[in-house]
């Protein structure tokens, strides 16, 4: 590094991320499917292998989700296949009308969601690529949202409650390499945080 290029400090390089109307989104790219949509649509055509949806389902959460509606239906999903009920697209749709999810506009946003995942094209056999995609989009998300949390906690914090809310978010990312290395060795699949 030359001496007029300097080291930005933490603060101004915690300044330097986007504000929050700004922050990256799944959908940036509008020819992109969004990874839940995928990870939904190879779940509803694994219906077939009700032991592949399983093991899918209880390695993930819906907070893993970027969208709250994929995350309730991928939690009708995990709750359909514990119970050892079919997990496809009409079992879905109709455990959420039995629950009352599809009443108004939400359900509606929600319907619309579960339909746009039945045909978003991803091949049930790629079900574990999709749920590996999903929690490294979870954690990569968590580090923006850790950056705009200091920056918030940076404005009124002492310097003691400042050095605890590190620490916990610290904490928080080091337990969340170990579930993505547990659930890429739950898959058979490399961990994508390893660095080659």
């Amino acid at each position: 590094m030359s001496p007029d290029e300097q080291t930005p400090t933490p603060g101004e390089a915690l300044l330097a991320l986007p504000t929050p109307e700004n922050r990256w989104s799944p959908r940036d790219d509008e020819y992109a499917t969004e990874p839940g949509e995928l990870l939904l649509c190879a779940l509803l055509w694994s219906h077939d292998d009700p032991a592949r949806v399983l093991a899918h389902t209880r390695l993930l959460r819906p907070a893993d989700f970027f969208y709250p509606t994929h995350g309730r239906i991928f939690a009708t999903i995990s709750d359909l296949a514990e119970r050892g009920a079919p997990t496809d697209t009409a079992a879905v749709l109709e455990d959420l009308r039995r629950t009352g999810d599809l009443t108004g506009h939400k359900g509606r946003q929600l319907a619309d969601a579960l339909a746009a995942a039945t045909v978003a094209g991803a091949d049930p056999h790629s079900v574990s690529d999709h749920a590996l995609a999903m929690v490294l989009g979870a954690f990569r998300r968590g580090y923006r949202s850790a950056g705009h949390a200091m920056l918030a906690a940076a404005d009124s914090y002492t310097s003691t409650e400042l050095d605890h809310h590190f620490a916990a978010l610290v904490r928080s990312h080091a337990a969340a390499r170990q579930r993505i290395a547990a659930i890429a060795t739950a898959l058979h699949q490399a961990n994508p945080l390893e660095d080659t």
